[in-house]
Order: structure tokens, then sequence, then C-alpha cells
């Protein structure tokens, strides 16, 4: 507490002072609330803000375990995507053999008509033929189930297409008038003609014993 005694300029000096004193007082008093009020706002601030960021955070949580879930299905699709592509495959390749299997033992049945000696010779008139669609397909089942398939064939077509050819020769002569076998195809050649059937029967043999 201040006290003034003196008058005059002194006296005044003194109330200045009181004066300069009460404002500073209330100076320091707004400058106090100022800064509690400062730190209260701050407080709030850094709360709020770590509230925000909380729930950013869930959020992206929440983002990123749907994202997960969702990469997880997509490639549990695209697993059950392939494999029913390789179940239809098998299927397939299945059939083809079974398809490729009963071709083959049908004209190993037609080659078994092919005569032997060459005294018989006229007997390949009556062998059972099999049609020029039937190599083909014999040609396109094997290349679809792979490289062994697909020699065995090879072997195959090319003794089928040269008997094929003598026996289709044959029959278009006219029977009473007869094949001159000692002309168009003299004994000599009738090893081939074995070489050729041995090697057809032994390629089908491989084709319809074959297993996937």
């Amino acid at each position: 507490m201040i006290s003034c005694h003196r008058a005059g300029s002194r006296t005044r000096t003194c109330f200045d002072s009181a004066e300069v004193l009460r404002r500073r007082m209330r100076w320091s008093w707004g400058n106090r609330y100022f800064a509690h009020a400062q730190r209260q706002w701050y407080g709030r601030f850094v709360t709020l803000l770590t509230a925000v960021l909380a729930l950013a955070n869930i959020a992206l949580v929440a983002v990123t375990w749907k994202y997960v879930k969702l990469t997880a299905r997509l490639v549990e699709l695209h697993e059950q995507s392939l494999r029913a592509a390789e179940e239809r495959e098998r299927s397939a390749r299945s059939d083809i053999r079974v398809a490729l299997m009963a071709l083959a033992d049908r004209i190993r049945a037609a080659l078994a008509t092919f005569p032997r000696e060459y005294q018989r010779a006229e007997d390949v008139r009556r062998v059972t033929l099999w049609g020029t669609h039937d190599v083909q397909r014999l040609d396109e089942y094997a290349r679809y189930l792979g490289k062994a398939e697909i020699q065995h064939a090879a072997r195959a077509v090319e003794g089928l297409r040269f008997l094929f050819s003598l026996a289709d020769s044959v029959k278009t002569v006219p029977r009473e008038r007869g094949y001159d076998w000692a002309r168009e195809f003299p004994e000599q050649r009738w090893s081939a003609y074995l070489a050729q059937l041995d090697a057809a029967d032994h390629a089908l043999e491989q084709l319809g014993s074959a297993r996937a």
C-alpha cells in the first residue's frame, strides 16, 4: 500500500505512481488470465487433435482391413477359377484320350484283316478300311495330348496311309480282271508292306493303351 503525506507536486507524483502501479497490477492480472486461457485453449486443441488422429487411425485400420478382405476374396476367386479351368482341362483331356483309345482299337481291328503272306495278297481286296477322317482325327487327338502321343500317331499315320493307298488301288481294279501283283506290287516289296503294317499296329497299340 502506498501513502503520500506531502502536498504539492510530490503528492501529485505519489498519486501518479499509485496509478501506474494499479495499471501494472491490472496488466499483470490480464497477462496471467490470458496465459491461463491460452493454456486451456492449447490443451483443448491438443485433445481435439488427438481425438481426430485416433479417429483417422481407426478409419485407416477399417479401410485397410476391408482392403485385405477384398484382396483375399479376389485371390480366392482367382484360385477357384484356376482350379475350375484345370478341372475342365483334365476332363477334356480324359475325354479325348478315351476317344483316341477307341479309335486306335477300331483301326487295329481293321489292320488285323490285312494278309501277311504274299500268296494271299489278293485278300487285300476284302480288308476293312478306315476313313480318311479317322487318320486326321488320330493326328488331332494326339497333338492335344502330348509329345509321346504325337510320335506314336505320326508312325501310325505313315503306315496307315501306305496301307490305305495299296488297298484302295487293289479295290479299284475289278475282281474279274484281277490286280497285277507281279507288276504293280512285286514280292520284293512285300517286306516293306509288312514293316508298315507292323509299325502302324504297334503305334496304335501304344496309343490304345496310353493312360493319363
